[in-house]
């Protein structure tokens, strides 16, 4: 959903002061209102002001740091042509010679949908109640946090490990819970269970979406490889779709016409992202996100196959489509190329990015993050200009700017043990559920959505998720490691834990080619 009270914040008259800078001592002071943000292909108006200038003032204008300064008036408008971020920097000149020149970025955007697009997430922002509800995976409980005083307000007992949740139209709660293959409906008014119901046997149940128009629910079940579609009110299935095997991340369209899943073990042809017509609840195609047979292995990059499509999220704009995964190199090897599989080549953290309106990937816009692990969701800005991604493997939130994805805009270290998911709040807040810390960290990100601040968000709080840790204080550490890549003793340069093959235990669907350490062609086999 969009966020009023950030929107409303960038749209405000936005005055810019010049900071001091050596210059003559009678140098001008200036300031620019305009609006805030705009939108693509319609003009904009800025508006200069230099009240202790002498005489007649001219002004310059640059609208990008590669276009040419134009002379002008006190006003201007300018027509931007492409979404971005852009540096507009003005200059003042008054009769007397003395000037100032002020520099300031100005976010231009597509039109955004009139309803946000939803996805499967672990945590999510109730803006009717002002809440933020968070699943603990291994504890069995959903938590409750006021957002505004950063306080726990309480813990519900759930089912067994609960995966994902969301918001029905109505106002209640749907958890999703992968063991035992159900759904608990929760009044969030009272934090309690109205009534539970089964989903099919075994089946594994992990993402669960709304639509965006209210009227359908939306499950993957990754043991079955379907989709079902579900009555919000009563939880009756009304249809199924067998989308291939193990699905699980979940989108929906603004429109609800649309429904997108992600197969998360792939075949060795590439990943899958699956587009379902929610009318008819039939495949109408499956978008591949390709096997890189390009890239040059090296210690930045390497060839593979999209693997573990952990979620999909669509912007805000309903254009585009974010997927974090991994990469799998089965090009490479003695037996196979001829080359060793070495530790910079064998697994590569990925996000794909798609184009929805021509269902394909934007294999240009394709992220290899260098020295990291695998991402597991993205997060988007009011506007969509950020892709706020959550690097479980590497404790670690990192933000990208949309248009410019292969750049790292701005990052944050230590966002908890295996974070899994995070979900901004109206107040410019960024909550993020670290699901192996038993908490929810929590990060100012206000300037950035506002002035396009790159610098480190401010951690705010660190909110305990989970008061009664049911697994074992040894087991609970042998998780940690296990998922860890940013630990020493697992990986050095931050790319592989255990977990980055056998997440929770299973397989990854690949046949490596091991020939180095003389063990020849393995399979990664499941660790139940």
């Amino acid at each position: 959903m969009s966020h009023p009270v950030l929107i409303r914040a960038a749209r405000a008259v936005l005055v810019l002061l010049a900071l001091a800078v050596p210059s003559p001592a009678l140098a001008l002071t200036l300031t620019i209102a305009h609006s805030g943000p705009s939108l693509v292909g319609e003009p904009h108006a800025f508006s200069a002001t230099a009240p202790d200038a002498k005489g007649a003032v001219t002004f310059e204008w640059q609208f990008g740091e590669t276009e040419p300064f134009q002379p002008g008036a006190a006003q201007a408008s300018h027509t931007f042509a492409t979404p971005g971020l852009y540096s507009i920097q003005v200059t003042a000149t008054d009769s007397t010679g003395d000037n100032q020149s002020l520099f300031f970025r100005h976010l231009v955007y597509h039109p955004l949908t009139p309803k946000r697009p939803t996805s499967a997430t672990s945590i999510v922002y109730d803006a009717v109640r002002s809440r933020i509800f968070s699943v603990n995976q291994d504890n069995d409980t959903v938590t409750v946090i006021d957002p505004e005083k950063l306080a726990k307000l309480g813990e519900l007992d759930v089912y067994k490990k609960p995966e994902s949740l969301a918001l029905t139209p109505e106002g209640k709660l749907w958890v999703v819970h992968q063991d035992d293959y159900a759904v608990a409906v929760i009044d969030p008014d009272t934090l309690a269970i109205e009534r539970g119901f089964r989903l099919p046997y075994a089946s594994q149940p992990v993402g669960v979406a709304m639509s965006p128009t209210g009227d359908a629910a939306y499950i993957t079940l990754m043991a079955l490889g379907k989709l079902l579609k579900l009555d919000p009110k009563s939880g009756e299935i009304l249809a199924e779709v067998d989308v291939g095997p193990t699905p699980r991340g979940l989108a929906i369209s603004a429109d609800g016409n649309e429904v997108y899943v992600t197969r998360f073990v792939s075949p060795d042809n590439g990943g899958e992202v699956v587009k379902v017509d929610a009318s008819t609840m039939k495949v109408a195609t499956r978008i591949v996100l390709r096997l890189d047979t390009d890239s040059v292995d090296g210690d930045q990059k390497a060839r593979g196959v999209p693997n573990f499509l952990f979620s999909i999220t669509l912007t805000p704009d309903g254009r585009q489509a974010w997927i974090p995964s991994k990469k799998d190199n089965i090009l490479r090897g003695k037996l196979r190329d001829g080359l060793d599989l070495t530790h910079d080549t064998i697994v590569r953290p990925l996000t794909a990015v798609i184009d929805v309106q021509a269902a394909r990937e934007i294999y240009e816009n394709r992220i290899d993050l260098d020295n990291r692990s695998m991402p597991m969701h993205v997060e988007f800005s009011p506007y969509g200009n950020f892709a706020i991604m959550t690097l479980g493997f590497s404790n670690r939130i990192e933000v990208r700017d949309v248009n410019r994805p292969t750049q790292v805009f701005s990052a944050i270290a230590n966002a908890g043990a295996f974070p899994r998911a995070s979900v901004l709040a109206s107040n410019g807040r960024l909550f993020v559920q670290g699901s192996l810390s038993r908490d929810v960290t929590v990060f100012d990100l206000k300037a950035m959505l506002t002035q396009f601040d790159g610098a480190t968000p401010a951690l705010v709080a660190t909110i305990p998720a989970v008061a009664k840790e049911k697994m074992d204080p040894r087991v609970l550490v042998g998780k940690k490691v296990f998922h860890d890549a940013s630990d020493a003793r697992m990986d050095n340069e931050g790319y592989i834990s255990c977990g980055s093959c056998h997440f929770e235990v299973i397989d990854a669907g690949r046949v490596y080619d091991f020939s180095n350490r003389g063990v020849g062609l393995r399979n990664t086999v499941t660790l139940i």
